[in-house]
């Protein structure tokens, strides 16, 4: 197995060009939440930092300090810690100054194991791991081994050393040496003996891995462990911090100074002969003076992203690499400007060179210029030679500068003034230098554009240029010059003529201040940034807007680059997305903005027109800055990294934090949920952006920003699944986002099963609502039914009272006269046949008062008893037999529906009753239910033999047609169903059977209303 710190990160390491000023270095003291006295750094695989402190174990993601709190001893964080080391397998080994020694797992997981009872003392001074899992540990003086289960002095098998050990080391092939005395030991992976390698060599202050070989760092110098050198596998990093630090570019940096910081630069090559060498003096110190956090340093450690740690007696420090390279002369000073060239040297090396200035608040305008091997040299520049607004090199090396009292020509290191034109005598500031083949243009504040060539003032070659005073201009070539003016106006000229811009043509960025003039045409003013594009200048958009504020400055590269100078910092518009930016002037431009974090020295210089980045050599740019300079290697430039991993930390339900895991249980009642996560990325931290989508809740990705926090409230109870991806930068976002599963429990009134109920609940009581309603509607119907039966009744009787008494005392008095007739009157047959027929009309007139009183009273009685009764009075008249059964207790039916099922349970029994001609029996079945009413008629007819031999009964299909003609359609009309059969049980006996089914629904009245009595006291359901 090879150890997981030999795993294939790339290599890197601080510049070894660049000095402590030109590094990135931020710091963190206990107002930050760092530790107290850290002992020990480590990296785990996973990319944390562990900090172990007198004040406890922290770990660190680059923004937050977390005391580590694991669940099995949430107070352990707490206890002080001696030193860390980093396993194979991504252990963490603790040791503890209180005693024992920890291991957490990479799952968070802890673990303490106790030390022998026969230590005089339980501090752990140093421990290693080998690549087979091994751990061994110095203790007091006393060398342990973990074995078991449990830490034990090494056996004789061992062979270890009887002279106390000094030093322990794991080299690039995961094999451990231990140092006792001058004598280095190693133990032989196969046999599990130790074996001695080295005499003479004491355990020095630190041993580091340097090009794959053990190096021990001692006061005399570097030595290399012979037979540490590694044999396969990429190039071994060291995951444990040391007092001294040596990296791969050559770099020693000691926490010993012995005051601050120090950084020895070691020769080249230093490393690849593999012999002892002598350490060289210091070559720079960093120390509290300069910002680092105290002057006592601890220990540092080079991270797997090449940044270098640094922890001090009260805080932590870092130190890293960034894109552009920052050049100060002088930390006073601000509002730079800049001339890059390269000359040709002595020794025939093309290097590059600066000519710059910058202001000074209490020298004013201070003049620079810089070498690769020289550094800064400042040149002679008085107060009174004026504010420097302007720098210039042309084409024949000589140098301008141009300053609040006019142009002055550098000859010698000597500032020589150039007379001014006439116009420009009484105020001859000079704000912008170009030059072309035509000679040196000179923008004069108060007299406008000028050309000098050959010591002399000539006139214009363009016309149209001397009509008004521009603010800013560029050189198109050799052949054109633009002018840009304070009235929001841009001009073109050339030999042919002028070419007027402004708004009509879309120009709108205000007062022109800065113009370039390449494969695109910039205009910066003080509305924005534009580009010339098909004859109209569009304004840029993006979303990072406030980038292409305060343009100072613009250059294309070869590749189609536009990179702009601005109030934000530098600014790289890729040529796609120009060529984007082409085909739809609308659409947001892809932008990559480099500021602070990538050494860019505060905003672009905004001095006025001259430019602020400036391109020399191939591939390289100079950014001029309010606080110093900055080159960019355009060939150093990294692509857009993919963001890191996200790594969930806790979830809190309304505040009560709990270790994150996937599918977490949380309680009823959840108003709000918490989730804290991070991605690693330590040299950069503040760059990451962070996105999340809840399912269910976001329909996109929502923009975090840099919080490694966020909250949901009010969620529905149920399983939940978030989603949160990091990117770095203006990079694209990690293709895989972490996610987090977890559910919400619901509270008693927001279970399924009590929703279920309530909506149950509800639809009872709408139903009831509904019933309630319906019953009142009916109640109201019968009400009037029965006004209707009264007023029939009463008309029949006043009927029966009036008229039919009337009529027949008229035919009393009719008979009489018909009496008095005589036999052989003609006229007699006629009155008495006058007379028969008005005693048929009064006795028709009679039975008809009766049935409307017999109605009325089938109404009050219930349905059984009306079928039993109808039943036995046609069981009479034909002299057969009849039986009526009724099971289950009879309900309230419906007014209007009791009617009804009267009339059609009466016309069921006269059915059945006519099925039986001359003997057999009838019965009827009724069945009251809780689903509703069944009623079953059954004829039982027997036939004699003649009967059967004469004439057969109908057939099953006329009963059908009967039944469906007559009443199928009024049981469907009651809300039921009909069905009938016919069956013949003997060669003279038949069985008939009518079924009736009516539900409950639409048959039963509500038992629960009280019931209702007329006035003659009978009820009604």
């Amino acid at each position: 197995m090879v150890c997981l710190w030999l795993a294939p990160w790339p290599v890197r390491a601080l510049d070894r060009d660049r000095s402590f000023e030109q590094l990135h270095h931020s710091r963190w003291t206990a107002v930050d939440g760092v530790p107290m006295g850290i002992r020990k750094i480590s990296q785990t695989p996973d990319g944390w930092l562990w900090l172990g402190s007198t004040s406890g174990l922290y770990r660190f993601d680059g923004v937050r300090f977390e005391q580590f709190s694991p669940k099995e001893d949430p107070e352990f964080g707490a206890r002080a810690v001696s030193t860390l080391a980093v396993a194979a397998n991504g252990d963490l080994w603790v040791g503890l100054l209180d005693g024992g020694i920890a291991r957490v797992d990479p799952l968070g997981h802890l673990r303490v194991y106790p030390l022998p009872s026969d230590l005089p003392s339980f501090q752990t001074s140093k421990m290693a791991t080998t690549s087979g899992g091994q751990a061994w540990a110095v203790v007091s003086g006393h060398l342990l081994v973990f074995e078991g289960g449990r830490w034990r002095h090494p056996d004789a098998y061992f062979r270890a050393p009887a002279t106390p050990p000094t030093g322990l080391h794991t080299d690039a092939n995961g094999a451990l040496w231990l140092a006792s005395d001058d004598r280095w030991w190693w133990l032989d992976p196969e046999r599990q003996q130790f074996v001695e390698k080295v005499r003479g060599l004491s355990a020095g202050r630190a041993i580091r891995i340097v090009g794959g070989t053990s190096w021990v760092v001692t006061a005399d110098g570097l030595h290399p462990l012979p037979g540490s050198e590694q044999r396969h596998g990429p190039a071994a990093r060291q995951p444990d911090s040391s007092a001294i630090w040596i990296d791969e570019q050559g770099n020693a940096f000691s926490a010993y100074c012995p005051a601050g910081l120090c950084r020895i630069r070691l020769p080249a090559h230093w490393n690849s002969a593999r012999q002892p060498l002598r350490l060289p003096p210091v070559t720079e110190s960093w120390t509290r003076r300069d910002g680092l956090t105290s002057d006592i340093g601890m220990t540092a450690l080079e991270d797997r992203e090449g940044n270098l740690w640094v922890a001090t007696q009260t805080g932590l420090d870092r130190f890293r690499d960034t894109l552009l390279a920052r050049l100060t002369p002088s930390s006073a000073a601000t509002n730079f400007l800049l001339q890059p060239y390269r000359v040709v040297e002595s020794d025939g090396e093309l290097r590059q060179h600066l000519l710059l200035s910058a202001v000074d608040a209490t020298h004013g305008s201070l003049l620079w210029r810089w070498t690769e091997r020289q550094g800064f040299t400042p040149l002679d520049w008085t107060p009174d030679q004026g504010r420097i607004r302007a720098l210039h090199r042309d084409a024949d090396q000589h140098e301008w500068v141009g300053s609040s009292t006019g142009l002055w020509q550098l000859q010698g290191g000597q500032a020589h003034p150039v007379t001014s034109p006439p116009a420009a005598l009484t105020s001859p500031s000079c704000s912008q230098l170009l030059s072309n083949r035509h000679g040196l243009w000179v923008l004069f504040r108060s007299a406008g554009l000028h050309l000098l060539k050959d010591g002399a003032w000539q006139t214009l070659p363009f016309p149209g240029l001397d009509a008004e005073r521009p603010t800013a201009f560029a050189l198109e070539g050799q052949t054109a010059v633009w002018t840009g003016y304070a009235t929001n106006r841009l001009m073109r000229s050339d030999a042919q003529g002028a070419q007027l811009y402004d708004g009509r043509q879309g120009l709108a960025v205000g007062a022109v201040n800065y113009v370039y003039s390449g494969r695109h045409v910039v205009v910066g003013g003080d509305r924005g940034v534009q580009i010339l594009h098909q004859g109209r200048f569009r304004s840029l958009r993006s979303l990072h807007a406030e980038a292409l504020r305060g343009i100072t400055g613009a250059v294309e590269t070869p590749d189609g680059d536009l990179w702009l100078n601005g109030a934000r910092g530098a600014v790289r518009i890729p040529a796609q997305a120009l060529g984007r930016w082409s085909a739809d002037p609308d659409t947001l431009l892809e932008m990559q903005v480099f500021d602070m974090g990538d050494g860019y020295p505060a905003a672009a210089t905004a001095m006025g027109p001259q430019a602020s980045v400036v391109a020399s050599g191939r591939g390289r740019l100079w950014f001029a800055g309010l606080e110093g300079l900055a080159t960019l290697d355009l060939d150093r430039l990294p692509p857009p990294q993919i963001g890191p991993a996200v790594q969930w930390q806790a979830v809190a339900a309304d505040q009560q934090w709990q270790e994150a895991a996937d599918d977490l249980q949380l309680p009823p009642g959840t108003q709000t949920v918490s989730v804290r996560f991070t991605a690693l990325a330590l040299g950069v931290p503040e760059r990451v952006q962070f996105e999340a989508k809840l399912a269910g809740v976001d329909t996109a990705w929502r923009p975090l920003g840099a919080q490694r926090e966020w909250t949901y409230s009010h969620l529905t109870p149920g399983r939940h699944q978030l989603q949160v991806r990091a990117s770095l930068g203006d990079g694209p976002p990690s293709p895989h986002p972490a996610q987090l599963s977890f559910t919400l429990q619901p509270t008693l009134m927001q279970t399924l099963w009590m929703r279920s109920l309530l909506v149950l609940a509800g639809i009872v009581l709408l139903a009831s609502v509904l019933r309630w309603r319906l019953s009142q509607q009916a109640r109201r119907e019968h009400d009037r039914l029965r006004i209707r039966l009264d007023e029939r009744e009463q008309l029949a009787q006043q009927l029966n009272d009036t008229l039919l008494q009337g009529l027949h005392g008229l035919t009393l008095h009719f008979q009489k006269v018909a009496n008095r007739m005589r036999a052989e009157d003609p006229n007699r047959p006629l009155m008495e046949a006058a007379l028969s027929r008005a005693d048929e009309l009064i006795l028709r007139g009679r039975d008809q008062v009766s049935e409307l009183r017999d109605a009325r009273r089938r109404q009050q009685q219930d349905v059984a008893v009306a079928w039993s009764g109808l039943g036995e009075r046609l069981a009479a008249q034909r002299k057969l037999a009849f039986l009526m059964e009724v099971e289950g207790a009879s309900r309230p039916l419906r007014p209007n529906a009791k009617e009804s099922l009267q009339g059609l349970g009466a016309a069921m029994l006269e059915q059945a009753f006519a099925q039986v001609r001359t003997a057999g029996t009838v019965q009827a079945r009724l069945h009251w239910r809780w689903w509703g009413l069944r009623l079953v008629v059954t004829a039982n007819a027997e036939h004699s033999a003649r009967e059967s031999e004469s004439a057969s009964p109908a057939t099953p299909l006329d009963q059908e047609a009967q039944l469906r003609d007559t009443l199928e359609p009024r049981a469907r009309a009651l809300g039921g169903w009909m069905r009938s059969s016919r069956v013949r049980t003997a060669a003279d006996r038949t069985r008939s059977t009518l079924m009736l089914c009516v539900p409950a629904l639409h048959l039963y009245g509500p038992s629960f209303w009280p019931e209702r009595r007329d006035a003659s006291g009978s009820q009604d359901s």
